[in-house]
């Protein structure tokens, strides 16, 4: 008989094994985990912490049913670092499936390591923005969660509402513009202040324009290279408007209150920027079984219990979203209005050479 991962099952398994499964830090190699006699392996990759907690619930569950068990890797140094090492050892396959991002998805589709999920049942319950495409069009991922990027403020330090980025222009936001590098978040901030300025992250050359006045007018109070930095100069008052994931808003909102940008009417730069995790399999002999787990993660029960463990938007519409992520998530009908997906795929090709730029056009604006 075919088992339910219910919300139940996996509230009791993961606080079961989270005690166990905690202390295994990043880049930990687990060959032996869940391991049962006779069964089928498959080697798998995800991160650490709430990832590794809900992927081995649903893997255990996967397994109980299919008779397979799982050698977990965990990505360390950021997800991707495992690009490299699917290299290193091409066309020999030492991982089946690998829980990545959409930058890494691109950088492998590119390779052609990919096998492709068209076949997968639970993918008809996906929406078309969250499926991620080989250059064949074939979907290639099996979108786990969607979380979202977006600019926002201190309502407490900026009274007057915002809607267009021509407004951090004012001298009231002398000062207060914390601004972040080029390589966090793949370069999203940039994206909606070219799209604003009719370019996009094919033509990045308006973002840049833009910055360059904003930093003469000295409206840039800080450059962020990382989520800590930009908390530390929202939360101090150094600065007062930024750019963040939902956990980052979160994290300022326990001290001041917010307005977050993801849902500004009309023609603005100032979109949601969504980007998603999800498994990729790789072309090898046990490409169907990882498939097949593949296509039973974003089932409605398993999608429900590991977007739930992450506070972010499930990618089934058949799945419950949690009360943590329903304001950091759209409805369908909302994508097109409210959201600007980019392609990645350019953005990671671009964002080094965006780092030189920014240090040899804005930085000096920045000093002086």
């Amino acid at each position: 008989m075919e088992r339910k991962l219910t919300r139940r099952s996996f509230t009791k398994l993961v606080t079961a094994g989270a005690a166990g499964t905690a202390a295994a830090g990043l880049g930990a190699a687990l060959p032996g985990f869940g391991r049962a006699l006779g069964a089928e392996t498959l080697t798998a990759v995800t991160w650490g912490g709430p990832w590794f907690d809900s992927a081995k619930v649903v893997a255990e569950e996967f397994g109980r049913e299919r008779d397979v068990a799982f050698a977990w890797e965990l990505h360390s140094g950021g997800a991707q670092k495992i690009v490299g090492k699917v290299k290193a050892a091409w066309p020999t396959v030492q991982y089946d499936i690998i829980a990545a991002w959409d930058p890494v998805f691109h950088a492998m589709i590119k390779e052609g390591w990919l096998e492709p999920l068209d076949d997968l049942p639970n993918l008809q319950d996906i929406p078309r923005p969250y499926m991620t495409f080989d250059e064949q069009g074939r979907a290639v991922v099996a979108p786990m969660s969607v979380t979202v990027t977006c600019w926002g403020y201190r309502k407490d330090l900026i009274e007057q509402p915002v809607t267009r980025f021509e407004e951090l222009l004012e001298p009231r936001f002398k000062g207060q513009v914390c601004m972040r590098t080029p390589t966090s978040y793949s370069g999203l901030a940039y994206v909606g202040m070219a799209l604003e300025f009719g370019g996009d992250e094919h033509n990045i050359d308006p973002a840049f324009d833009y910055l360059k006045e904003l930093a003469e007018r000295g409206n840039i109070g800080r450059v962020a290279g990382s989520d800590v930095d930009a908390i530390n100069s929202m939360t101090t008052g150094e600065t007062a408007f930024g750019f963040g994931v939902g956990n980052v808003w979160e994290r300022i909102a326990e001290g001041v209150p917010i307005e977050v940008l993801m849902r500004v009417p009309g023609d603005t730069g100032f979109k949601g920027l969504p980007y998603k995790d999800g498994w990729v399999v790789l072309k090898g002999p046990k490409a169907e079984l990882a498939k097949e787990f593949a296509n039973y993660s974003i089932g409605p029960e398993a999608n429900t219990a590991i977007a739930g463990a992450l506070a972010s938007a499930p990618t089934n519409s058949k799945a419950t979203i949690s009360e943590a992520a329903r304001q950091w998530s759209y409805e369908p009908d909302e994508l097109d209005r409210y959201t600007y997906f980019p392609d990645f795929g350019h953005l990671s090709e671009q964002v080094n050479d965006w780092s030189v730029r920014f240090e040899r056009e804005i930085t000096p604006l920045l000093r002086g």
